[in-house]
């Protein structure tokens, strides 16, 4: 999988709709994306506009949550969506 420009600051494995998936921050392009590890398709890029992208986890109700900048970002997924 391809995408980040730059180096990977984190990487977190979660299940979305049942679905394996991988979650990544990239902190130089200010980007997290997130994969579908069934089909290898990208199913979401959040960029940040300039801020370091961080480290991450995925949290008990599938949201993730990011570190940017000096920030907390809570990124809410919805069942049967993109992320």
């Amino acid at each position: 999988m391809t995408g980040h420009d730059g180096p990977v600051a984190a990487v977190a494995c979660a299940t979305f709709d049942g679905q394996p998936a991988v979650v990544t921050a990239g902190g130089d392009d200010h980007t997290v994306r997130v994969w579908n590890l069934t089909t290898s398709s990208e199913l979401a890029v959040l960029d940040y506009d300039g801020r370091k992208a961080g480290p991450l986890c995925i949290g008990p109700g599938q949201e993730i949550v990011v570190g940017i900048g000096w920030d907390l970002v809570v990124i809410e997924t919805r069942p049967n969506s993109q992320i």
